[in-house]
This record gives C-alpha cells, structure tokens and sequence, in this order.
C-alpha cells in the first residue's frame, strides 16, 4: 500500500529569509514563488559550512513536509533540513541529517559489474535529468519558528560540469495530509510531441510542455478526511498550488511521481459508506 501526501499550506512563502551568499540578481526571495525563476546561491561553501537557505515564520508553524523545488542538484549531492524552536535558527528541534538527496533508487542485483550503476543504485544520468530534481523530507509534524536548509553542492548541469552556484525555485514547508492509495490510482506523463515516417524522413510535430497528472480515488474515507480535502480545494481553488508526493517511503516512486500541482477537477464528498465513510477523488495536474 502507497501512502501519498498532499500538501496545500506552504509556510515558506510567506517567510522571512536570510538573504547572505545569495546572488543580488537572482535573490532568495525568489523562492516564495513557483513561477521558473531559480534564487542562486553563488558565496563560497566547505564541508563545514555549506549552502544555507533559512527561513523564520512570523508564528510557530507546524511543519510535517519540506522540499526544494526545481532545483540544479545532482541524485548523490547530501542535504539536511533543520527545525528551530526559535526566530533566529537556534534551539534544534528535529534535523534529517546529512543524507543525499536522493537514496538509491535502483535494485542492483541484477546489474552487471561493470555497469557504473552497481554500486550506487544511481539513474542514469539521461534519466535522472528527465525530471525536475526534486527534495523531500518529512519531519514528525513538528512545530518550529525557523527552519534551515544545507546543501553540500554548488550544483551541476546536465553535461555533470560543475555549476556556478546552488539554484532552486521554490521552497515548501508545512504540514501534510497522508492518504492510502487505493486500486485505480493513476499517475500519466503527457506527450509534449509526437513524429511520424513520411518518405525517408521522420516529421516531428512539437507540442507544449510534457505534464504528470493524476487521477486517485479515495473511497471509505473517514468523514474528517474528506473534509480536509473540500476544505483544501476551497483554500486553493485552481489557481494556487499543492505539492503530492506519491509515497512517503519510496524515494523512487515520489522523484517519478511527485509533483508540484493544480487542481483540474471539482473536489466534494459522498456519502456512499454509511454516516462516517465517505467517498471522494482528486484529480490533478503539474504546475507548470
């Protein structure tokens, strides 16, 4: 069984960020906004002290989700995330540790020696860069003033040469709504082109943007569920986004089906269960 998140408060974009070793032309406070356009941190960074982004909420919030959104990071660079109890990042409250930002994704077993995959588990590079590269964590619902984001990279393009600096475009923290997939769950890429033969030739007709959404029905909901959701559909509405991740304990299948969302469809409830169990489904697509 899949245990998904949806996220539709984000704490972060209202917070008030610390703005050293960010690029004045490209400034941390572009965070706040999924709109493309990437903050860069360009100050020098070490191994003991590495890329900072901290932020400090006006109130305690509390805080079960965090990402980096779009960002220029490689799947082996390490990342932690911290809570603060205080506006000025001390006082610790949880920390995710030092980890890469993603785990091993692949089994490895069946892979040949020599394939450069054995023994770290890795996308191929081709793949990898397929996707937006994307980072979770999930703290134990936590309330906190501050938080803080290291990142022990500069970041990389996608030839592996070393960027000039750390870039992401959005940042997400707050809490989470957990949700058991059911039978028909349905997560699809559309197709950004199409081609054809014509002759010797292959005619490509280009389309827009390549877009994951979803179709999950969510059937014997407990009433206070479904609730959760009208009210987030209402909070949202179709012109805010939500973040969905598709399984909390499955690294690969949240990098391959997580996305940053809007809603598409109309979100109610349905008494179909009996007074206390109630049907509903969402229905979304990826903000873009």
């Amino acid at each position: 069984m899949h245990e998904a998140l949806v996220s539709w408060r984000n704490a972060a974009a209202t917070a008030t960020y610390d703005g050293s070793g960010w690029d004045p032309a490209a400034p941390v406070s572009l965070v706040t906004e999924p709109d493309g356009a990437r903050a860069r941190y360009t100050a020098a960074w070490t191994e003991a002290a590495p890329v900072r982004l901290r932020g400090a909420f006006a109130e305690s919030e509390l805080v079960s989700f965090g990402a980096l959104l779009d960002t220029n990071l490689y799947q082996s660079h390490d990342v932690e995330l911290v809570l603060y109890q205080n506006a000025d990042w001390t006082g610790p409250l949880w920390t995710s540790g030092r980890a890469p930002m993603l785990p091993s994704l692949i089994s490895t077993e069946d892979l040949a020696l020599e394939d450069p995959r054995k023994f770290d588990g890795r996308l191929h590079e081709d793949d990898y860069f397929a996707w937006p590269a994307h980072v979770y964590r999930f703290p134990p619902q936590v309330y906190c003033r501050s938080f803080e984001w290291r990142v022990w990279s500069s970041g990389i393009h996608a030839d592996l040469s070393p960027a000039a600096g750390f870039e992401l475009d959005h940042c997400w923290m707050g809490d989470g709504l957990a949700l058991e997939l059911r039978a028909g769950t349905k997560v699809a890429v559309s197709l950004a082109a199409s081609s054809k033969r014509e002759g010797g030739y292959t005619v490509v007709e280009p389309g827009g943007v390549s877009l994951r959404a979803a179709t999950i029905p969510l059937d014997a909901l407990d009433g206070d569920v479904a609730d959760q959701l009208v009210t987030m559909t209402k909070r949202i509405d179709g012109i805010r986004p939500g973040a969905f991740v598709f399984d909390m304990d499955d690294p690969a299948a949240s990098f391959l089906y997580g996305f940053l969302f809007r809603l598409k469809a109309e979100v109610g409830r349905e008494w179909a269960n009996g007074p206390d169990l109630s049907d509903t489904s969402l229905t979304i697509e990826e903000w873009s």
